[in-house]
């Protein structure tokens, strides 16, 4: 895949990537790696210093330099339900705007904090390093948890559910 990317970018074919081949490129793929966006300040800096031998021209080797410290450096997002409701509603956005002919900004996650619910106890991370645990936590994560459902039927059902533990204990004769 390396190797098709940088042919790709080579558009004189002399097996090396100006500056401007490989900003094209970028600015190219950037659509498929949206998180190269995040870097797009600092993408003449990492090209300075891949090219070695400063003849601002990029061999494959340093090409792959190049990838390598910026793989570093990507943040790979968290695979939650937060994560996917902000891209969904990116998602809806960005069509809406294409759709109209206006330009699309780039996705930007925003960390609302996390809750980890563990038997009758909870503990939580919010964002301004706020953490915490134990009886308010799981308050809390119920709480946000009942208010992130849609419908009232669901909240009234997860609600009763939550009843029927706390009396009768958890059901455990499917396991």
């Amino acid at each position: 895949h390396l190797k098709d990317l940088f042919k790709q970018a080579d558009a004189n074919g002399d097996d090396n990537l100006s500056k401007d081949e490989f900003l094209s490129l970028l600015k190219n793929i950037k659509n498929h790696y949206p998180q190269l966006g995040e870097y797009s300040d600092t993408l003449e800096d990492i090209f300075e210093k891949a090219d070695l031998d400063k003849n601002n021209q990029l061999s494959l080797e340093e090409f792959e330099q190049i990838l390598k410290e910026v793989d570093q450096r990507v943040k790979i997002l968290p695979t939650t339900a937060q994560v996917a409701a902000q891209q969904g509603k990116y998602l809806g956005s960005a069509l809406q705007a294409k759709l109209k002919g206006e330009p699309v900004a780039d996705f930007q996650y925003r960390h609302l904090g996390q809750f980890a619910y563990i038997g009758k106890s909870a503990v939580m991370e919010l964002p301004g390093n706020v953490k915490g645990g134990g009886y308010l936590a799981w308050w809390l994560w119920r709480s946000v948890y009942l208010d992130k459902q849609v419908s009232l039927k669901n909240k009234m059902l997860i609600l009763f559910d939550w009843f029927k533990s706390a009396v009768f204990g958890r059901d455990i004769s499917r396991f």
